[in-house]
């Protein structure tokens, strides 16, 4: 089922709430997680980083969840992360900022996902449902703390997307592809990926360099480019999806641990502040041969 996102405001909502989410079942069909420079360091301990292409030739930067396109092996059959971090990606949900239009002005505003089945518009506190404001209008603080997270991730979307562009623009992003060793029954391996390239790297003239460094794009593709050695782990995640489907005994040692890490309860560590400015300019950097 389609999300369908609608912003929550206190004049039309104070007395609706939400059941709190009790896991990840989602996200079963996210073979990929958009990622943030925030969370590089976290997120390569777990994850192969690869860069998708989206509109205008531009590309994202994501987590590869799955080898088949429409599967993530990291949440199990009851809606567990099976990792031990989760993208900050899902751990919002079912809350996102909108774009709103109102009297000719652009808002931002908290929005809520409809078709989650959380949507209490009468919250019974005896069900650990809860409400979104208090009696005077004022969000929980619970709801300013996902707002702030969510208002972060956006900023820090934007530094992540400076940098892949620099890479981009570096022409060191190629075209890459699962290994067929890879290849299963399960039909045909995930596509279109992009990832960098090692030895265009080392061909860069150091004024390039200096760009990508300004930009944490030298941080970003050195990251991307030891992330590939946890394709390891999701081959290992879907041999253990395979034996508990035919309850064959699971080997020991494949690395994987259950676990749901909640919304944490600050941003230090993960959407810290940067240092990163707006005002590098790209422009001659497209023009590199």
């Amino acid at each position: 089922m389609q999300p369908n996102y609608q912003p929550i405001d206190a004049n039309s909502h104070r007395q609706h709430g939400r059941k709190q989410s009790s896991g990840y079942a989602f996200a079963q069909g996210d073979a990929f997680a958009p990622l943030l420079m925030a969370e590089l360091s976290h997120a390569i301990v777990h994850y192969p980083l690869v860069f998708r292409p989206i509109e205008s030739g531009r590309f994202q930067l994501v987590a590869l969840l799955g080898l088949h396109a429409g599967e993530n092996l990291f949440v199990d059959a009851k809606g567990q992360w099976r990792s031990a971090y989760i993208p900050s990606h899902f751990r919002a949900y079912p809350f996102r900022l909108l774009q709103v239009q109102a009297d000719d002005k652009q808002l931002i505003m908290l929005g809520f996902d409809h078709n989650s089945g959380l949507y209490r518009e009468s919250p019974d506190l005896l069900q650990q449902e809860e409400r979104f404001f208090d009696d005077q209008g004022q969000p929980q603080p619970w709801m300013q703390q996902v707002s702030n997270f969510l208002v972060e991730s956006a900023k820090n979307q934007r530094i992540t997307q400076i940098a892949v562009e620099a890479l981009a623009a570096a022409k060191v992003l190629v075209p890459w592809e699962l290994p067929k060793a890879d290849a299963k029954d399960g039909g045909p391996l995930q596509d279109g990926l992009y990832c960098v390239s090692n030895a265009a790297m080392k061909t860069l003239p150091g004024s390039v360099l200096e760009i990508l460094r300004d930009t944490q794009a030298l941080d970003l593709a050195y990251a991307q480019l030891f992330s590939m050695q946890r394709l390891a782990a999701l081959r290992n995640l879907e041999r253990q999806r395979d034996q508990q489907k035919t309850n064959a005994p699971l080997p020991t040692g494949l690395g994987v641990r259950n676990g749901n890490v909640p919304l944490p309860g600050g941003l230090d560590g993960l959407l810290g502040a940067s240092t990163q400015t707006d005002s590098i300019d790209l422009e001659w950097l497209k023009n590199y041969k």
